[in-house]
């Protein structure tokens, strides 16, 4: 299953839309644009999911790089994968590096409030890095095409 169209279910199911088309009134939007969604004919823009993330309570960056993904060429999908695990992986890291051992068993509790906007944060950092990574390959791809000729 694509990213938008788990997106879009997650959306109708955080927010107890019965249909497709009710969805699409609530985003503003006609039936058949949800539909080619589903299809993979055409894409939310940013601020759809923006939108949809918010009422989700997930990160847009998250389903940016799903769809991203989703919508690229095999290749540049392998491309923003990497990245979005690296992302992830960095976090994780970035995250555990930040943790006291001295006065971690005191304020256990409070670590990850003290820390989730930095990693936030870093994930943003990474994820914006990725975009202009990708786009970069994808840049590179469409000139060699165009040489070829």
């Amino acid at each position: 299953m694509s990213a938008v169209n788990n997106l879009l279910d997650k959306y109708r199911e955080v927010r107890s839309i019965a249909s497709d088309s009710a969805l699409a009134d609530s985003l503003h939007i006609t039936r058949q644009g949800v539909h080619q969604w589903r299809k993979g004919l055409s894409w939310p823009s940013e601020d759809h999911v923006i939108a949809m993330a918010n009422a989700i309570g997930e990160p847009a960056e998250r389903w940016f790089v799903a769809i991203n993904a989703d919508r690229a060429s095999p290749a540049a999908r392998k491309v923003w994968l990497r990245l979005a695990q690296a992302a992830a992986a960095f976090a994780v890291i970035y995250l555990f590096s930040r943790i006291d051992v001295h006065t971690a068993g005191e304020n256990l509790a409070f670590l990850p409030l003290a820390f989730i906007h930095y990693a936030k944060l870093a994930i943003t950092l990474i994820l914006a890095l990725a975009a202009c990574a990708a786009w970069k390959f994808k840049e590179k791809q469409h000139h060699a095409r165009i040489l070829e000729r």
